[in-house]
C-alpha cells in the first residue's frame, strides 16, 4: 500500500473505535424540529407539516428558533391559495413574491441549498 503511514488500524483497537465514532458523527445532521406556532391558522397547519417534512428530507439543518420564519413562509403559501380561490390577482402576486423571499431564507429554494453546499 503506497501512500499510507504506519500499520493498519484495527476496528477493535482504541484508535479504530475513535475513528469509527468520528466517521459516524461527520455525516449526522442534528435536527431540532421547530414547533408549529399557535397563531398559524388551522388551514395552514397541513402545509406546515408538509414543509417541515420536505425541509427535513432536503437535509436542511432545522432549529426551534426557525419556527416563525417557516410559519411566515407557510402563511404566504396559505394566503396565496386563498387569494387564487377569491380571484384576487394583486394579492396572489404579493403573496407569491413574499413566499419566494421566505423560501430563500429558510432553505426551501435550490439556490440557497447550493450556496450552503447541501447536495440533492
Amino acid at each position: 500500500m503506497s501512500g499510507t503511514c504506519g500499520p493498519l488500524t484495527l476496528e477493535t483497537s482504541r484508535r479504530g473505535e475513535r475513528a469509527s465514532r468520528k466517521r459516524k458523527n461527520e455525516g449526522e445532521v442534528i435536527i431540532n424540529l421547530p414547533d408549529c406556532p399557535d397563531w398559524l391558522p388551522v388551514g395552514a397547519r397541513e402545509i406546515w407539516d408538509k414543509v417541515i417534512r420536505d425541509l427535513k428530507l432536503a437535509k436542511i439543518p432545522l432549529q426551534r428558533i426557525d419556527s416563525s420564519a417557516i410559519a411566515l413562509f407557510v402563511l404566504c403559501i396559505h394566503e396565496t391559495a386563498q387569494a387564487v380561490a377569491a380571484g384576487n390577482t394583486k394579492l396572489v402576486a404579493h403573496f407569491t413574491r413574499d413566499s419566494i423571499a421566505w423560501a430563500g431564507l429558510i432553505g426551501a429554494s435550490p439556490g440557497l441549498r447550493a450556496r450552503l453546499g447541501i447536495k440533492r
